[in-house]
């Protein structure tokens, strides 16, 4: 009830009391361990969890137990951990995937990956479930740290007890996110590849049979995965004020523009632009984001960003990878 009060309370509060949890995650004996910190973090709002978790994972001074995990990450691969402290730390590593340091989801995933070598039924177990999880940064690295395991160990002298992981792997991925009627069919395109590349380590280490048909659901257009876009692409002047300014000038005019056969530097005009900024416009409001709620964050990361060292650099912009799913 006390930690409930405070999770409740104002945000510098919020983070002094989530630190302390995360330091208390790895323990799996303990009553707050990681896997009740990701439940709790699950029931988030995307645009609501950025607000606080992602923001938190952000601002070094306010998560200094992440930053010393992560540290302590690098030197993973010489760590010999019981089964039970890997499941605790997968999920904790996997929820610093949310951030928008690409410096902190490399840390994590590379050690994601450490982890995966010495216990890959955890890894593994843990990249099924987090497909439920509503930020698709999370299950994409997480998939990536599966992939570079399977990598990493179908040839090794753990193969003949890995492969048998493996194919349960990609018999559950193929099911849940290719197969008729999977569940977390998806256009993201490098969750869909990270994924792929898992099946098809598996087919060449002949450890999985999937079923005749599934070489039309694992190849282009993929006639399983609906489109994400609720927006026919007519521009909404109120989702317009909405989001503000999130979609600003090298992202709306090369990102996206290049996406535009024919189209001219800051040609605005053109019928095709016009509809695919709409849609993405729409998808960004669907998904939360508000420029009232995230303006004073997207100033203080541009500033920062100049002086930033390479790896230190945010990923740009949240608002405008909120409809890359």
């Amino acid at each position: 009830m006390v930690i409930n009060q405070c999770l409740g309370a104002g945000s510098r509060a919020w983070e002094r009391v989530v630190d302390a949890l995360a330091a208390v995650a790895t323990k799996p004996n303990h009553p707050y361990h990681a896997k009740r910190l990701y439940k709790y973090l699950s029931r988030y709002p995307m645009a609501d969890r950025d607000l606080q978790w992602s923001e938190y994972l952000r601002r070094r001074y306010a998560s200094p137990t992440i930053h010393r995990l992560l540290t302590w990450a690098e030197k993973l691969d010489t760590v010999n951990m019981t089964r039970d402290a890997a499941t605790e730390l997968v999920v904790l590593f996997s929820l610093v995937l949310t951030t928008v340091v690409r410096s902190g989801r490399d840390l994590a995933t590379k050690a994601l990956v450490l982890i995966g070598e010495q216990h890959p039924d955890v890894l593994f177990s843990h990249a099924v479930a987090c497909l439920d999880f509503n930020d698709p940064y999370l299950p994409e690295r997480v998939l990536a740290a599966a992939y570079g395991t399977a990598l990493s160990l179908v040839d090794s002298i753990k193969a003949a007890s890995f492969r048998p992981l493996l194919g349960d792997l990609a018999q559950k991925i193929y099911r849940q996110m290719f197969a008729r009627r999977a569940r977390h069919a998806t256009h993201h395109t490098l969750t869909r590849d990270y994924a792929l590349g898992i099946i098809e380590v598996a087919q060449r280490a002949g450890c999985v049979n999937l079923p005749k048909s599934a070489v039309r659901y694992l190849s282009r257009p993929f006639p399983n995965t609906p489109s994400p876009f609720s927006s026919d692409g007519t521009p909404d002047d109120s989702v317009k004020d909405a989001i503000g300014h999130a979609i600003q000038m090298d992202f709306g005019n090369y990102t996206i523009g290049r996406l535009i056969p024919n189209r001219a530097n800051y040609d605005e005009t053109k019928p095709d632009y016009v509809r695919v900024r709409a849609k993405i416009e729409r998808r960004m409001f669907d998904l939360g984001y508000r420029d009232e709620r995230f303006k004073h964050i997207e100033s203080e990361i541009g500033q920062n960003s100049w002086d930033a060292r390479d790896e230190n650099k945010v990923s740009g912009s949240r608002g405008p990878f909120w409809h890359s799913d």
